[in-house]
């Protein structure tokens, strides 16, 4: 490797940050400033800061989709449509994440509820026999 290039490698931006720190980020190519003290892209920068802000107020639109955590059955259901429709292209990747955890969750909290009835029931069952053999 030549010496230029291991320069360029342990080189760190020019720029200070708001505490007053030399900013240790990776300088851009030929530059001594890295993208976000780079005065040369400033308007880059805004631009990029303009869009990703319009990205995230983008309006959601309506997915076919009833939600229905009633039941076990309905928790399973309800997390296959999800992945039919994520395969589909019809539900994008941060909303199905969204519901299938909801969906994920609600089945848990069903299988917590089914072994807790089934622990009152065998508790009683002991009882029963403890009493009996009493």
């Amino acid at each position: 490797m030549s010496e230029e290039r291991e320069q360029e490698e342990k080189a760190t931006c020019q720029a200070t940050t708001v505490e007053g720190r030399q900013c240790r980020a990776t300088p851009r190519i030929g530059r001594p400033y890295c993208y976000f003290h780079d005065p040369q892209v400033a308007q880059e920068r805004t631009g990029a800061r303009r869009e990703g802000g319009l990205a995230t107020k983008a309006v959601l639109r309506p997915v076919p989709l009833k939600v229905e955590l009633g039941s076990a059955e309905a928790c399973i259901r309800t997390l296959e449509e999800i992945g039919a429709l994520v395969s589909e292209g019809k539900l994008d990747a941060r909303r199905s994440n969204a519901l299938g955890y909801l969906a994920a969750q609600a089945l848990g909290a069903h299988k917590m509820a089914l072994l807790e009835g089934r622990i009152e029931r065998l508790e009683s069952l002991l009882s029963e026999v403890k009493a009996r053999e009493a």
